[in-house]
């Protein structure tokens, strides 16, 4: 490497440390930027731009976390737990999260109103489905409004369930720090309810009443369930688990070099679980931007705080260099 640098022209070091300093970030802020303006141009679709920032922040929170660790790992066991890890939270994180972008196939759709409060559905499959209920408000102001839901769900081999939710129309105001404010209108108008227990082909769905202020009713569409959800929470919390268990162990003799893979993992997933739960095909991005920070703050934070933690009670013991003074 000495030789390679000595070797090296002036304008192939400057590359290196410019690299390394501010051409790398930077690159990386511009690629942030074209992508916004793709997106907000409509360039790019709703689902494109969902998938890449998932894909984005979910493999990156992984990649980040256990590249800086793999040097730290010299042991064989080390690297096997790593390996295992990466593994566990790639399966665990990265499936739920790239689900609710690319949901499973829709097999039907059916509205509900009043005069109309019950619809049975064939879907020529078995279940389990993911129902999705969306409807929209008649008065399109600027103003607050809320319709709830109650739905009771059965299908032909006796399988029942009973879901809430609520289609809600908000007013925020954000304030400027010049004393100036602006206002937008935030609608969701689709929630999405996994019916575990419903099997059958034929799926009969009762609304308790719908609001009077949706201008068609309540839509309700069945389509594939996909795996369950425990499978990747149980493969997920793993990963946290061994990246807790790695950060007692990958540091440097001088203490100087330490793994933060508890907080790189809790970041990815807690990411996915709040995108998971919150993404709809047609709100996809903004949940991305929302389980983001909700993800930083949790996960970063939490995972940091419980990695340092469990360094200082289970970690090695570094000695603390002795001071002039008191050498002598």
């Amino acid at each position: 490497m000495a030789k390679d640098k000595k070797n090296a022209t002036q304008l192939q070091l400057w590359f290196e440390d410019a690299w390394e300093g501010w051409i790398r970030p930077l690159g990386l802020i511009l690629l942030l930027a074209i992508g916004y303006l793709l997106y907000k141009f409509d360039i790019v679709g709703e689902r494109t731009t969902g998938i890449t920032a998932v894909l984005a922040i979910v493999v990156g929170a992984i990649v980040v976390g256990a590249l800086p660790a793999l040097p730290l790992a010299t042991k064989p066991w080390q690297r096997a737990l790593l390996a295992t890890m990466v593994a566990a939270a790639l399966a665990g994180m990265v499936y739920p999260s790239v689900r609710a972008a690319v949901p499973g196939r829709q097999y039907v759709e059916a509205t509900l109103t009043n005069d109309k409060p019950t619809a049975t559905m064939t879907t020529g499959a078995s279940g389990p489905y993911e129902l999705l209920v969306s409807g929209h408000f008649k008065d399109a102001g600027r103003q607050d409004a809320e319709a709830t839901y109650t739905l009771k769900v059965s299908d032909n081999g006796g399988g029942s369930e009973e879901v809430n939710g609520e289609i809600a129309r908000k007013l925020v105001t954000i304030h400027s720090r010049k004393g100036g404010s602006s206002s937008s209108v935030q609608e969701q108008n689709e929630e999405k309810h996994r019916l575990g227990k419903i099997l059958g082909p034929q799926v009969t769905i009762t609304a308790d009443g719908v609001d009077e202020q949706l201008e068609s009713g309540l839509t309700v569409a069945l389509r594939a369930g996909g795996l369950d959800p425990v499978v990747f929470i149980v493969l997920g919390a793993l990963a946290i688990l061994i990246g807790l268990v790695l950060d007692t162990r990958l540091v440097d003799q001088k203490g100087k070099q330490k793994a933060y893979l508890t907080a790189a993992m809790a970041i990815a997933f807690s990411f996915s679980m709040y995108y998971w739960r919150d993404a709809t095909p047609s709100r996809l991005v903004k949940t991305a931007v929302s389980a983001l920070f909700f993800a930083l703050i949790v996960g970063g934070i939490g995972g940091w705080a419980a990695g340092g933690i469990a360094r200082a009670l289970f970690g090695p013991k570094i000695p603390k260099k002795k001071s002039a003074a008191s050498s002598r």
